[in-house]
């Protein structure tokens, strides 16, 4: 670790994670990015779901140690609750 460690996180509606679900779910910036690179590139649906990944923040999880508390909005059409939960 470097710096000093983080003592809590609050994490107030994190977004930006579990991207295929998301798009199913809303029509909503910053959500309809996506679909709207993939309605011009439609070749290009493996190679933008291949690399979504290394920007979901679920992926940080792993590096995040000591106490978080996580909120959502239940019917927040930005940030799906479920996309929420996986985070």
């Amino acid at each position: 670790m470097r710096g000093r460690p983080t003592a809590a996180t609050l994490a107030d509606v994190p977004f930006l994670s579990n991207f295929e679900r998301a798009i199913g779910l809303t029509d909503q910036y910053p959500y309809a990015e996506i679909t709207d690179y993939l309605a011009v590139k439609r070749t290009m649906e493996k190679q933008v779901f291949e690399t979504l990944p290394y920007f979901d923040v679920v992926n940080f999880s792993e590096r995040a140690h000591g106490t978080a508390l996580f909120s959502t909005g239940l019917m927040d059409t930005v940030a799906p609750p479920s996309t929420v939960f996986a985070t």
